[in-house]
């Protein structure tokens, strides 16, 4: 598959699962949500900086940035349940 078919799958599914994420009452109860900033494809290089290719072509693999808004403070016992929560998810 292209890299440009296979990176917008991938960015997509990646949208939509942190849509899906935000959604969850753990985070509706607490008022939080991720906040996509960007999503980008890379090409995957080795230590030296050598690109990766197979049969194929060069491998790329997509990520994203995210950040999370709070609606406040919380102290740090709120903070760790909430991280539990969303690791598990």
């Amino acid at each position: 598959m292209p890299v440009e078919l296979n990176g917008r799958i991938t960015l997509q599914k990646m949208g939509r699962a942190l849509s899906k994420l935000n959604s969850q009452s753990f985070m509706k109860k607490r008022g939080c949500f991720f906040i996509l900033r960007a999503a980008e494809i890379d090409s995957m290089t080795d230590e030296m900086g050598n690109i990766i290719a197979n049969k194929e072509g060069a491998l790329a693999h997509g990520h994203a940035h995210v950040l999370m808004y709070q609606p406040c403070w919380f102290p740090p016992w709120e903070q760790t349940a909430l991280i539990r929560e969303i690791t598990l998810y």
